[in-house]
């Protein structure tokens, strides 16, 4: 992303530092699974800084499904994460919560008249190991007292690497993987079963505000729609 806007005269230390993003994607896939039915959507996101606190907002178009009636249950999703960054040395922790809400959607549960609450708070931890300015690895621990529906708790691990590529000219990219395992406490909620794994492969590139994302998402779900491999291509403006 490029350079923040910092928010507040240069006599106020620490200062505010503001970034966002408006773009689109060809489809929303969240760990592998795509929740916007395999249709593209547009999104947003903002971050506020102040040292190492953060606080992120993302929205973004999403698939709810109907109820009984053939009624639609929703299509946005809003995301925020209240989080701290502390680095030592060549180590940066991110820890932090993250609250999922639905605003136009309603809490029933998809195919039915039953009511169950959709909004989940979930806290994670985790860390990053700069080993070079250009590479890079870590993992993130998820954990979701009371997952979507109430189905109760959900744990994921995820692992993720990046490497800055070369730059060319005002392009500049960087190679990033991700993976997973997600575990619920019940069958049937994260996945088929009650867990699964996915993971990711793909680049990120930058020309001066624009930025792109090419991504080949998988998981070892077979015979689901939305747990199929698919590339997701992702493009946006950066402010």
């Amino acid at each position: 992303m490029p350079g923040p806007l910092a928010a507040g005269g240069a006599d106020k230390i620490p200062s505010i530092e503001v970034s966002g993003i408006l773009g689109a994607t060809s489809d929303y896939v969240y760990r592998g699974v795509s929740l916007r039915d395999e249709a593209p959507t547009p999104f947003a996101y903002i971050s506020a800084k102040l040292g190492t606190v953060y606080l992120d907002g993302f929205l973004i178009g999403a698939e709810l499904g109907n109820d009984a009636l053939g009624r639609g249950l929703g299509t946005i999703e809003a995301d925020v994460t209240l989080g701290v960054r502390p680095r030592i040395e060549a180590v940066e922790f991110n820890l932090g919560a993250r609250y999922t809400a639905y605003p136009n959607g309603r809490d029933l549960i998809a195919g039915t008249l039953e009511k169950a609450e959709r909004d989940f708070i979930e806290p994670f931890a985790g860390a990053t190991v700069h080993v070079t300015e250009q590479l890079s690895f870590g993992g993130t621990l998820y954990w979701t007292p009371d997952y979507f529906y109430e189905t109760g708790r959900v744990v994921t691990v995820e692992g993720h690497v990046g490497l800055v590529l070369p730059s060319c000219g005002a392009l500049s990219s960087k190679l990033t993987a991700f993976g997973g395992r997600a575990k619920s406490e019940q069958p049937f909620v994260v996945s088929p079963g009650d867990s699964y794994v996915y993971y990711n492969v793909g680049v990120e590139a930058q020309v001066e505000r624009m930025l792109f994302d090419f991504r080949y998402w998988s998981t070892d779900v077979d015979g689901f729609r939305l747990f199929d491999p698919r590339f997701v291509v992702s493009a946006g403006v950066a402010f």
